[in-house]
């Protein structure tokens, strides 16, 4: 604090050769005392190929995702310093940005997002805090043919936990959790239907995903109790839902995914001892 030091400054040039990779560049800075005593910090720079995003600060939890609409490489992301809730298509090669609303981080902060192709066209679904904390809101969007975002609430939740955006027979669905239950959102051509999937009065759900496989809604969702996630798979038969453990008994589960493989029901988790896959 008593003494002043004279940094001499370098500018440095890289120029990355012709090609589609990425670089990384380390650079260490070291700083000595002449008294035996040093400071040293490494700095990382990231030299991308393009096309890609300039860098933004997105938030924290699940504010990104990522879709293939109508054949075009797509994503939706908040940017949490901003407030902006962005939609993002690559169209000819460059990244087209467009944003669909302000979120204050303070007052309307969005947490969980979700991308969805829906009859050839973008589709959102978002969990915002638009009134205190422990009540949140469920939010469909769709863009017109002139661009512009559509945005209506779908229902409230206590919970601020993953929602899915699926194409469901033609229509958007969403599956979320509220009350520690597992529910299922389904627009019937003029209003939202909510229908109760899962109800649970042990641990937690979370981590859920929807997905329609051979024209029926199927869904997953972790369901936690005591250190032990209990993956839960199941679909909609002629009347009720029926849910199966995978793959079987409990495993420590920390998140996972639901897709279809061959026609065929398949679950991506990671565990602590790594990743898995069953079907």
């Amino acid at each position: 604090p008593d003494k002043s030091y004279n940094l001499e400054i370098l500018k440095l040039t890289f120029t990355a050769p012709s090609s589609n990779k990425d670089y990384s560049l380390e650079f260490l800075l070291t700083i000595e005392d002449g008294k035996g005593g040093e400071d040293s910090q490494r700095t990382n720079f990231f030299v991308y190929h393009e096309p890609h995003f300039e860098r933004t600060t997105i938030g924290d939890g699940s504010s990104f995702s990522f879709r293939t609409i109508n054949g075009k490489p797509s994503v939706i992301f908040y940017d949490y310093i901003e407030g902006n809730l962005n939609f993002a298509s690559l169209e000819e090669n460059i990244w087209k940005v467009s944003n669909i609303g302000n979120y204050d981080r303070f007052n309307n902060r969005v947490y969980s997002i979700s991308l969805a192709d829906i009859n050839g066209a973008p589709s959102i679904a978002f969990l915002a805090n638009p009134d205190n904390y422990g009540s949140y809101s469920i939010y469909h969007g769709s863009r017109n043919t002139d661009g512009k975002w559509i945005i209506n609430k779908v229902s409230e939740t206590d919970s601020y936990e993953d929602l899915s955006l699926a194409e469901i027979r033609g229509m958007p669905a969403i599956g979320f959790i509220g009350m520690e239950t597992a529910k299922l959102a389904s627009f019937n051509g003029n209003f939202w239907e909510i229908e109760d999937v899962y109800e649970t009065n042990e641990g937690v759900l979370f981590d859920v995903s929807l997905e329609e496989i051979l024209n029926e809604p199927w869904m997953k969702f972790v369901q936690y109790n005591q250190l032990e996630g209990d993956i839960k798979v199941g679909n909609k038969g002629d009347s009720s839902w029926l849910f199966e453990s995978i793959p079987g008994d409990n495993i420590t589960t920390i998140g996972g995914s639901l897709g279809v493989i061959n026609s065929v029901p398949a679950v991506a988790f990671r565990t602590y001892g790594g990743p898995g896959l069953c079907g």
